[in-house]
């Protein structure tokens, strides 16, 4: 199947718990370098676009092989801006006819691998009949059904389900169903789905399992502490 596939990397100026998080450097290399680099690394994405307010920050895109685009307007770029304002932007940019599928690597997941974008992209056309999008996704490591809720000083399931009239919460862990958290490491959608339903996911949503050091994402300094450690035990997973 013949598709039209882009990528975006955005890459806001306004972060608050990491100060100018997205141009912090790993290993001699910003984090949006290291976003570019591989997305120009994967053959199935044709165009890759810089999605960013800042025009230091489009310089340093412009640096790591990624052409300049127009600045992003500031209203889609605040701490509280959900993803499809600025997703709608850059299709009122480039017309929502020009590409089949678009490719969202954001720059605070440094170790993803460049087969696992193909991985995703290739999840998407082979489900393209059923599925709206693309989501990486990780096994939990703390279990939903054994967390509470607290209210007026007492404690309630959160999730109030039974095996075999035994509450989840006093289950083991591996009798309960499998359940996975979404992290930030990729997501692959259907153009006509965003135009469709206004979301970056849609109804029908096929996971990319993954685990493991790729799937770290930078949220809190503690991350970016953890990472240059880890770099430092393991300089093998540095392949930019």
């Amino acid at each position: 199947m013949d598709m039209r596939i882009a990528a975006v990397i955005p890459a806001r100026a306004g972060s608050e718990r990491i100060k100018d998080k997205n141009i912090y450097e790993l290993a001699g290399k910003p984090l949006l370098g290291i976003a570019a680099q591989k997305a120009r690394e994967v053959p199935e994405i044709g165009d890759i676009f810089p999605i960013t307010d800042s025009p230091y920050y489009m310089e340093k895109f412009v640096e790591y092989g990624i052409s300049s685009f127009p600045l992003r307007p500031i209203a889609t770029a605040q701490s509280h801006s959900p993803d499809i304002d600025w997703i709608d932007w850059w299709l009122s940019e480039v017309g929502d006819s020009r590409y089949d599928v678009l490719v969202v690597l954001r720059p605070t997941s440094p170790l993803r691998s460049r087969a696992s974008i193909s991985a995703g992209i290739k999840k998407l056309v082979d489900n393209w009949h059923r599925a709206d999008s693309v989501r990486c996704v990780s096994p939990v490591s703390q279990h939903p059904g054994k967390m509470w809720l607290e209210s007026d000083g007492v404690i309630n399931p959160l999730l109030p389900f039974s095996l075999e009239a035994t509450p989840w919460h006093s289950n083991q862990t591996k009798m309960l169903p499998k359940v996975l958290v979404q992290n930030a490491m990729l997501e692959v959608i259907k153009i006509s789905t965003i135009l469709r339903s206004r979301t970056i996911s849609g109804g029908v949503v096929v996971p990319l399992l993954r685990q493991g050091y790729e799937t770290l994402d930078v949220n809190d300094p503690i991350d970016l502490t953890f990472l240059e450690f880890l770099l430092n035990q393991k300089p093998d997973l540095i392949d930019w």
